[in-house]
């Protein structure tokens, strides 16, 4: 984040994660929703705490699931973590 501000690289949003997906970690560390969550939260936390007013979206899934606890991440358990 002081790297993007000192250079002036600062985006207008910042996707914190693309498409998380099983397949996009070492399969020593298999992700679970509740890693995958906490990795949005200390994403967010960081960019917050170097630009309040940043710009933060997420997820970005290419497949729309809504509520499935059997995928990685759905949009119900991103926004109850969110509303917290």
């Amino acid at each position: 984040m002081t790297w993007h501000v000192s250079t002036g690289r600062v985006p207008d949003y910042f996707d914190i994660m693309n498409e998380p997906a099983v397949r996009s970690y070492d399969p020593a560390f298999a992700p679970t929703r509740a890693n995958v969550l906490e990795q949005y939260r200390v994403a967010h936390d960081a960019i917050r705490s170097v630009l309040p007013d940043a710009g933060i979206v997420g997820p970005s899934l290419n497949q729309y699931v809504l509520n499935d606890p059997s995928a990685l991440i759905d949009l119900r358990s991103f926004l109850d973590m969110v509303e917290r």
